[in-house]
């Protein structure tokens, strides 16, 4: 429980520095407005991961029986969750979280012009997809602190990235890219687009097809064992 602990406290810290000016703009000046962005993105899964691990490890505690109904949920909304963190992540989308932010084009908007925050909206229903099935002390916090985490990070990314492009900026590449999914109906996309739900179609595959097995030793296909 301690290493678990420990995992979430440095996770949230390393989320935190981009709310002070001060350590974000070191960052961006040492690495550059692209490095920092790879390299914030890169650190937050590792320390994602280190926190899962840790979680795994952590003593059982429980708190309810999941019913059959909730593994079903586990495999509908975390498949989703993963082909959007990850599509997300590849796709120039210079409004929040992501590898890339070059390249972005508000009259094609592709997946941003769904939603400007695919990565954050991913990590929610994964989260929220994963409660319901681990009814344990340290999934429960584990989960629902990163689903919360996610809801604050709406507000949190939009507030950093208006400050960083002007309020004239900002509102000309926001006005394609809407918070909730086809709030402003179907964008045009391109093919970058394809390219990266693809990838995370694939990275959704390999975690059905034996990748969760190996990397927690939880068969994610559970439920329909159970039907």
């Amino acid at each position: 429980m301690t290493e678990f602990a420990l995992a979430g406290l440095v996770f949230l810290a390393a989320h935190s520095l981009p709310s002070i000016p001060p350590a974000r703009a070191w960052l961006r000046n040492t690495l550059g407005p692209r490095g920092y962005a790879v390299a914030f993105s890169v650190s937050s899964l590792v320390l994602l991961a280190w926190l899962l691990s840790a979680a795994i490890r952590a003593p059982y505690v429980a708190l309810w029986t999941p019913p059959v109904w909730a593994y079903h949920l586990t495999l509908l909304l975390a498949p989703i969750g993963t082909v959007l963190v990850v599509a997300g992540l590849v796709r120039a989308n210079p409004l929040s979280i992501g590898f890339v932010t070059r390249g972005f084009d508000p009259e094609r908007p592709g997946l941003a012009g769904v939603t400007r925050h695919p990565v954050l909206w991913g990590f929610l229903f994964w989260a929220a997809g994963h409660i319901p099935a681990n009814g344990d002390v340290v999934a429960v916090s584990l989960f629902g602190a990163l689903g919360l985490f996610s809801l604050a990070g709406f507000w949190l990314v939009d507030r950093r990235h208006r400050r960083q492009l002007g309020a004239r900026g900002w509102n000309r590449l926001s006005a394609a890219a809407p918070t909730l999914p086809f709030a402003r109906g179907l964008p045009r996309f391109q093919v970058t687009d394809g390219v990266a739900l693809l990838l995370g179609i694939l990275a959704a595959a390999a975690l059905l097809g034996g990748l969760h097995v190996w990397l927690f030793g939880v068969d994610p296909l559970i439920g329909l064992k159970l039907v």
